[in-house]
């Protein structure tokens, strides 16, 4: 405190009492330093310098005491110079040398003060000084000499005087204050606050401590005058109506502030403020005749202010002739705007906006040597002006200079200093670039630009349209995320009004709608154009449309019908939203109720109807398949407008469209020469595209004709090799032509390249990898897609598919489902099986649908009458029970009734009776005990079981899946001999290739004997029921339309007392479309047999078998087969011709020996067990036979099948065939009955009861 008030002496005896407390303090070394130096005791102060550096060396306190003591010391000339310099003005350098002086900062106390003071003289200097003095502060409040120099710094400027005042106010009132000092600086700073009303408590405050200062005491005077005028002025409505006025003014609010300045320059007319603020508004306004007048008013009015007032005068009358030109120029008047602005340069010659609105006017009139040094000098300027730039652009590039524009802009780039003007060059940097990027586009070179887009946005990143152009390009590479990327950050950059608009415009592209809106709703109402009005407009009409999509989906078509209303309203006049509600009653199958929407439009708006609404029309046309009108329309349009080549194409695509709809119905009814005669019609332009290509290419497929399909993709892969389409459409016809391992190479390389969302492509990759049977693969594809697009119907739905190959049926059956309310959220439109989620659902619902069928199965074949003829009817019933989708459970119970006629036992068929049983042996028998032939007869006529037949019920059940089937049953129940049968089979896929394999036992069915058994008639042994035990392999595979087979299976065979035989069979060949249309497939193809069996069983004598067994056997046969359906009528009919050759070696009448014979007389059964020694027995052999040369052979079999209606199904079946010795003839009627209603059967083959006893 005694420091403060000058009494150093006294200050240093405190420190010195305080230290004999606290010898070691820094704080009270470093304060007893700086007294000494202030009293001149430099030695002292030295002694205490070297205590203190003791006690705390190297610290800052200590550093800045050395800085202190040698600036006192040896730097005191040095700081007198640098005072010299910051009083005559030199503060940059007495700066400079300050900071040099105090290495370690400014110092405390006084001189601490006196650095700030000095250092401020520079700007930047002053920023410092003010912080670091209210650090000071702020940190020490008894620093006086620092509130002091703060206070003198925050009074030099207006806007800071006010806490200067404070500060001043404050030192002046504390007592440990200099008083003198204090109220020095307190009354420089009244000073400068002259007459202000705000510093009148200051005043007061200060006349308190100093009564007798008359200066002070007259401000205060006039001060309380000025504010009592004030007050009755405030109370005056016509001031407070100006005031109002000019507030509003200031703020720029036009309506309400004419009104109020209007009414004060009329009641106060002598008010120069008033009269001159109705002036500016008219200046703004643009009534600058009026203006000008109450300008001159004012400046009449207010002599001391005339400068002012004369200068807006001035200004307009040269801004009312500029707008005056400018208003000329944008009418396409460049006389009239060359004329103003010359008129204006009379007034302001050096005008810079005069010079360029004259430099405009000339060339508008293309007068480029006139304008051309008005715009250099424009450019010389210290700060050109940007417009002038944009406007030598424009010379250049009209005088063949455009290649000057760029080094322009460099050789400028450093002129233009303010951060709007750089932005400005930039800008026209980036329209360069748009401008070239634009025209690589219209040559179609979409990669170079996209770079000029980039590279323009990279200048101007806040202009809407260039990120809009360059999103649109990227959406028409596949590449739509990215291009919502590029407008997201334009947003982030710069939610203006019209970024939003062009992002919104970009979402509805994506049919976003949400997004769009989203996107849009910020736009404040006074801020929209009449372009952002509509867009709203048509997204509400668009949504509207979406809830009807999604009633229509629902069949909720009342709903939907109020929604379209809806929509309609919204849409107005706008042609293209009445186009959409249109297209979708087309959709919904109201062809003329959609039509009609624009048709009214263009009849009553022929002069707006342009080639775009015609073009429009023509799309709907095309949706609802009126393709005469179509074609009609498109000729008129062609031969009648004057079409851009953008419309151009568009007319060309809508003809290539119809073509190939009515093409690819044409295949889809296999009606080829119809699909080649439609695609003969396609122009030049349409050939051109690669639809064309594709369709031509599936037209060649279908056919088989592989060689002309990659013929016709040919040219689209030679100039796009990665285009995904056509590589995967290759790829399908690599996969039908054989080419299967190509195939798959090349959907692995468009999966390779296809970007993660490109969801089509990914998709129709899947689909192909489905196709070549690799649903792990395309289930990896289809899990991706659905991670990243969980909402998408059509990835759902694909997922379900793959699923559904993969035999993940609950996992398919959900995703079905799911695929469903998404479709419903989508408002997919459903086709006539439905939308894909239903039918896809409704396809694997096919799966476990129950059913029961019945048949009548006559069958006849000619043979020897109680022996082998074969007459027969079997009735079978056949129970299907789903099980889950993997499979189904199954009964079978299948009556059978077998008859093989009465045996004649006459002399007259001794021989064929002979081959029956055991007969042979007995006439030989009888022969050898000279029994003559009738008596034999007549016994036999005695004997039993001359006429069989046999009747009975099979009994099977079973398990089938995909992959495997088991059964278990019985032979016919009730038949002479039965046993239980069975077997197991697993059948599997490998690509092209299906494969089965299988073990089971089965009944040989050919003949009574076979099949049921046989009673002897002689000893009443029972024989036959003959069973085969055996291994079977299947296998296929399709190249192109040919479909391979192979058969291999491997038996024994045995029965009740029949000679066990061994069978190796092998069945071959091929089958390949002659004549394939929707409804009707002609096939033809060869089939080979090769049979072996180790014994001949096929004869009736005791032991033997009763069925075809050669011990060698080969055929070729040629089929044809008609399959085909009209409506619920199905048909397949067969014709077989063939040739066979065929060897059976002897076989002996009984191979197992006789068996017992159980008379009554012990004496008859004697002699019976000598029969096989009586003479002639062993000549009971059958001879051999085999075919001289080749056999041949037809057969004729036809089915017809009639569905009833969902549920029920009927058919008849009849069988033919006939061989040099094999004459069997078969008939079937048959009903099926579906407890759950099936959709339409489309295949072509009916499909018949199958008998258990031919599993």
């Amino acid at each position: 405190m005694w420091s403060t008030k000058h009494r150093d002496d006294l200050a240093l005896q405190s420190i010195q009492k305080a230290l004999l407390i606290a010898p070691d303090d820094p704080a009270l070394l470093a304060q007893q330093v700086r007294i000494q130096l202030r009293l001149g005791q430099a030695q002292a102060a030295q002694t205490t310098l070297a205590r203190l550096r003791t006690k705390a060396p190297g610290t800052p306190a200590t550093q800045q005491i050395e800085d202190e003591f040698r600036v006192a010391t040896n730097g005191r000339e040095e700081l007198a110079t640098i005072r010299l310099m910051a009083r005559s003005g030199q503060s940059a350098e007495a700066t400079r040398r300050l900071v040099v002086l105090f290495p370690h900062g400014a110092p405390s106390g006084s001189l601490g003060a006196e650095y700030y003071q000095i250092i401020a003289g520079t700007p930047e200097g002053r920023v410092q000084a003010v912080g670091a003095l209210r650090q000071r502060i702020a940190a020490d409040p008894s620093d006086v000499d620092s509130a002091l120099v703060l206070a003198n710094l925050l009074n030099a400027r207006g806007e800071t005087r006010a806490e200067a005042n404070r500060i001043a106010w404050n030192l002046a009132t504390r007592p440990d204050s200099d008083r003198s000092a204090s109220l020095d600086a307190w009354r420089h700073v009244l000073q400068s606050a002259g007459a202000d009303p705000a510093y009148l408590a200051a005043l007061r405050a200060y006349l308190q401590l100093v009564p007798d200062d008359t200066e002070f005491k007259d401000r205060v005077g006039v001060i309380e005058a000025q504010l009592e005028a004030q007050r009755q002025l405030e109370r005056n409505p016509d001031y407070i109506a100006q005031q109002r006025g000019l507030q509003a003014l200031a703020r720029n609010d036009l309506t309400t502030a004419e009104p109020l300045l209007a009414r004060a320059a009329q009641a106060r007319a002598n008010d120069a403020e008033a009269v001159g603020g109705l002036g500016l508004i008219r200046m703004r306004e643009g009534r600058r005749d009026e203006a000008r007048t109450l300008f001159l008013r004012a400046a009449a009015l207010a002599p001391d202010n005339r400068g002012k007032w004369e200068s807006l005068a001035r200004s307009a009358q040269f801004w009312g002739t500029l707008a005056q030109g400018r208003e000329a120029a944008a009418a396409g008047r460049p006389q009239d705007a060359e004329r103003a602005a010359r008129a204006a340069l009379a007034i302001e010659p050096a005008n810079a906006d005069a010079k360029l609105m004259l430099a405009d006017a000339l060339l508008a009139q293309h007068n480029w040597s006139a304008a051309e040094p008005l715009l250099r000098d424009l450019l010389a300027a210290r700060e050109p002006n940007l417009s002038a730039v944009r406007s030598t652009q424009t010379l250049f590039e009209n005088t063949g200079r455009a290649a000057q524009v760029a080094p322009l802009l460099d050789a400028l780039q450093s002129r233009f200093t303010a951060a709007d003007d750089r932005q400005g060059l930039a800008q026209l940097r980036a329209d360069i670039l748009g401008g070239q990027a634009e025209k690589l586009l219209a040559a179609g070179q979409r990669g170079p630009a996209a770079q000029r887009y980039e590279a323009a946005l990279r200048l101007a990143p806040d202009a809407p349209w260039t990120r809009f152009a360059l999103a649109r390009l990227y959406r028409d590479l596949g590449l739509p995320q990215l291009g919502r990327v590029v407008m997201d950050d334009g947003l982030a950059v710069s939610a203006s009004p019209e970024m939003r608009y062009a992002s919104a415009l970009y979402r509805n592209s994506l049919d976003d709608l949400d997004g769009a809106q989203a996107v849009l709703a910020p736009i404040a109402d006074k801020d929209r154009t009449d372009g952002m009005r509509a867009l709203e407009r048509n997204l509400q009409a668009q949504q509207w449309l979406a809830k009807a999509r999604a009633a229509f989906a629902q069949d909720d078509r009342a709903g939907a019908a109020h929604a379209l209303d809806q929509a309609c309203s919204l849409a107005g006049d706008d042609p293209n939203l009445l186009a959409a509600v249109g297209s979708m009653w087309i959709d919904q199958g109201e062809a003329e109720r959609g039509l009609a929407l624009l048709q009214n439009w263009i009849d009553t708006h022929p002069q707006q109807t342009d080639a775009d609404v015609r073009l429009r029309y023509g799309d709907l046309l095309g949706s609802a398949k009126r393709n005469d009108e179509l074609d009609a329309w498109l000729t008129t349009l062609r031969s009648d407008a004057q079409l851009s080549p953008a419309q151009s194409a568009r007319l060309e695509d809508q003809a290539l469209r119809s073509i190939l709809r009515q093409t690819d119905e044409a295949l889809d009814r296999q009606d080829y020469v119809a699909a080649r005669q439609l695609l003969a019609r396609v122009s030049p332009a349409g050939r051109s595209d690669k639809r064309y290509a594709f369709e031509v290419a599936d037209l060649e497929r279908l056919q088989g004709h592989y060689a002309a399909a990659r013929a016709a993709l040919a040219p689209v892969l030679a100039a796009t090799p990665n285009d995904p389409e056509a590589q995967l459409a290759l790829a399908r016809v690599l996969e039908q032509s054989g080419e299967r391992r190509s195939a798959l190479d090349l959907v692995r390389t468009v999966i390779d390249g296809a970007a993660p969302d490109d969801v089509d492509t990914r998709l129709s990759a899947a689909r192909r990898l489905a196709a070549l049977r690799r649903p792990q693969e395309a289930a990896q594809i289809t899990s991706a897609l659905r991670v990243a697009y969980p909402a998408r119907s059509d990835v759902t739905v694909q997922s379900g598919r793959i699923a559904q190959d993969l035999g993940q049926y609950e996992d398919a059956e959900a995703l079905y489902r799911l695929s469903l309310t998404q479709e419903r959220a989508m408002g997919v439109t459903a086709g006539p099986d439905g939308t894909p989620a239903q039918a896809a659902l409704a396809d694997l619902q096919q799966r476990r649908n129950p059913e029961i069928e019945t048949a009548w199965i006559p069958a006849y074949k000619s043979g020897d009458a109680g022996i082998s003829q074969f007459r027969a009817w079997q009735a079978p019933v056949y129970l299907q029970i789903p099980y889950r989708y993997d499979g189904h459970f199954f009964l079978h119970a299948d009556t059978v009734h077998i008859d093989a006629g009465t045996l004649d036992v006459s002399d007259a068929n001794s021989f064929t009776r002979d081959t029956f049983g055991t007969l042979g042996a007995a006439d030989k028998l009888a022969q050898s005990q000279n029994v003559s032939a009738q008596t034999v007869a007549d016994y036999a006529a005695t004997l039993p079981y001359l006429h069989q037949s046999a009747t009975g019920v099979a009994l099977g059940a079973g398990y089938t899946s995909d992959a495997w089937r088991f059964d278990l049953g019985t032979t016919p129940l009730g038949f002479p001999v039965h046993y239980m049968v069975g077997g197991v089979r697993y059948q599997f896929d490998a690509g092209p290739a299906s494969f089965s394999v299988s073990g089971s036992r089965r009944p040989e069915t050919s003949s009574l004997l076979s099949y049921a058994g046989m009673h002897d008639p002689l000893t009443g042994a029972v024989w036959g029921g003959v069973r085969r035990d055996g291994i079977d392999f299947h296998s296929a595979v399709d190249i192109g339309t040919t479909s391979v087979f192979t058969d291999v299976g491997a038996g024994m065979l045995t029965g009740r007392n029949v000679a066990s035989n061994q069978e190796v069979t092998l069945r071959t060949g091929f089958t390949l479309p002659l004549y394939q249309r929707l409804n009707t497939l002609v096939s033809t193809g060869l089939v080979g047999n090769v049979w072996h069996y180790t014994n001949n069983q096929r004869f009736y004598s005791f032991g033997q078998g009763g069925y075809y067994s050669p011990q060698r056997y080969l055929s070729l046969g040629v089929p044809i087969e008609w399959a085909g359906r009209r409506d619920a009528l199905n048909w397949d009919l067969t014709a077989t011709v063939g040739v066979s050759n065929s060897y059976e070696k002897d076989s002996p009448y009984y191979p197992n020996g006789l068996p017992p014979l159980n008379s009554a007389s012990a004496a008859i059964n004697s002699l019976w067990k000598t029969a096989s020694s009586a003479p002639g027995f062993s000549n009971l052999v059958n001879t051999a036979s085999s075919t001289r040369g080749v056999a041949f052979s037809y057969g004729l079999s036809g089915i017809v099948q009639y569905r009833f209606n969902r549920y029920l199904v009927a058919g008849a079946q009849l069988s033919i065939d006939r061989s040099h010795d094999y004459a069997p003839s078969s008939a079937l009627l048959y009903m099926r009955y579906t407890f759950d209603g099936r959709k339409q059967d489309n295949s072509l083959s009916p499909r018949p009861v199958r008998l258990y006893s031919s599993f």
